[in-house]
């Protein structure tokens, strides 16, 4: 995830084809505060010589003090600005390279100091605080990941209608389902959906989340012919709109429902879904069955767990 700075915009180049942890950026942080500071300083100076008398001796050396101060205090903020996000953008990336090498202690200590580091403004704050909940799922802590969401869910923008905000929803859902709380899974899959009727840049994204929760939801609740053909109907589009991490631990679901649907007798198709996933097993399956025994159980009878 990298962080937004003046004039950014959210583009599918840079969300659609993203592993996870998904990189969504941040809208421009805006500050009242920091403006109100500068209008005041600038009304302290500027008024008393307005008011002074036309026949007061004006000095000539005062008359631009009040346009310098705003300048170069606008433009210390709008620099100090831009150095923060260079700094948070290069600390986040090598804590995701961390992650994508599958050293989770080091890439949590990292984000971690990220989030204390920057409490201000929200949106870097959410940004490393959606990566440490990432770490932590794929590290197999659910409940702990499910936490950092809902905290990010809690403390969004309420008036928000695109990008960040309509990826938490799907997200809460997958974890939800991992964890067998079926109701709260299906409850985020509708908030997602609901939320993200006006969403086009991250479409693709977040239905593919969407699916990934119905599937393992589906596959809980019993129902493994129905997690089988919704994979299967919704395959093509999911290979074409996400990449590799995450289609990944969905073809070890996909392996899952065939397996059970078929009771164990389509040994061969279980295999075909499961061999590209074998050289990434150890990072990338791990929180499929941290909460789920019967996926566990599936794994680790394949060597995957």
């Amino acid at each position: 995830m990298r962080a937004w700075t003046a004039g950014t915009t959210l583009d599918s180049s840079t969300m659609t084809r993203n592993a996870p942890p998904l990189r969504p950026r941040p809208k421009p942080h805006r500050n009242p505060w920091y403006w109100l500071v500068f209008v005041v300083v600038f009304l302290l100076i500027l008024v008393p010589e307005l008011l002074r008398g036309d026949g007061a001796e004006r000095g000539p050396s005062r008359a631009w003090i009040a346009p310098v101060v705003l300048v170069v205090g606008v433009g210390g903020y709008v620099a100090w600005t831009v150095l923060r996000a260079r700094r948070f953008n290069a600390e986040n990336s090598a804590a995701l390279a961390m992650l994508r090498e599958g050293a989770f202690d080091a890439a949590r200590e990292r984000f971690e100091a990220l989030v204390k580091r920057h409490p201000r403004p929200r949106d870097l704050n959410h940004v490393a605080l959606f990566n440490l909940a990432w770490t932590e799922l794929l590290a197999g802590e659910l409940a702990l990941a499910r936490q950092r969401m809902a905290q990010i869910e809690a403390e969004r923008d309420p008036k928000a209608r695109s990008g960040f905000v309509t990826l938490l929803p799907s997200r809460l859902a997958y974890v939800h389902a991992l964890q067998g709380e079926l109701d709260d899974a299906r409850a985020w899959l509708r908030t997602s959906r609901e939320r993200g009727v006006e969403e086009t840049t991250n479409r693709a994204v977040i239905e593919a989340w969407e699916t990934a929760s119905d599937a393992i939801v589906a596959c809980r609740a019993g129902e493994p012919a129905r997690a089988k053909e919704l994979l299967a109907a919704r395959w093509l589009a999911l290979e074409n709109s996400v990449t590799g991490e995450l289609l990944r631990p969905l073809r070890a679901v996909r392996a899952f429902a065939l397996d059970a649907a078929s009771k164990g007798t389509d040994a061969a198709a279980v295999e075909a879904q499961l061999q590209p996933v074998r050289e990434h097993a150890g990072s990338e399956l791990r929180h499929l069955g941290a909460s789920w025994p019967a996926m566990r159980a599936f794994l680790a009878a394949r060597k995957l767990g």
